[in-house]
């Protein structure tokens, strides 16, 4: 019921109600990634980037392809129409670890390197974010199994 509601929300870009029963739906579903990933997307929307991370992390722990497979179109993932927007007010937030963060967040669902760019700038403003570097060794750890496939 409240994963429903959830997507019914998402689905509208109502963001706020959406993570009101997305968070009701991850304990009643704990290993929901589906919800995740939309709890993960919309907590960058009303302003809470650090939970988006926290987030992130622990699926990425899980299995950080979850997020790079994820199907734009069937999973309704708002990044390509969210990116723009936020970077268009680049200027106005260079050197904020949040707005970094938030970009790359959204920007793992799209383009993976694209969002290992943002997380790096993340972290030249704090480069002891636990959390943060170890979503980067993820990536990496990621990036070196595609590459000794090949």
């Amino acid at each position: 019921m409240h994963e429903m509601l959830g997507n019914q929300y998402f689905m509208v870009r109502n963001f706020n109600s959406a993570v009101d029963e997305f968070e009701i739906a991850m304990v009643e579903q704990p290993n929901n990634f589906k919800i995740k990933k939309k709890l993960v997307v919309s907590y960058t929307q009303i302003g809470k980037p650090q939970k988006a991370l926290e987030l992130f992390l622990i699926i990425s722990q899980k299995d950080i392809n979850i997020i790079f497979n994820t199907d734009l179109v069937k999973d309704d993932c708002p990044c390509p129409e969210l990116i723009p927007l936020i970077e268009s007010k680049e200027k106005l937030n260079e050197n904020s670890f949040d707005f970094y963060i938030t970009l790359a967040i959204l920007w793992a669902f799209c383009d993976k390197y694209r969002s290992l760019e943002y997380f790096n700038k993340a972290k030249l403003i704090s480069p002891n974010n636990k959390i943060l570097n170890e979503i980067i060794n993820s990536f990496n750890d990621h990036f070196n199994s595609i590459e000794f496939a090949h």
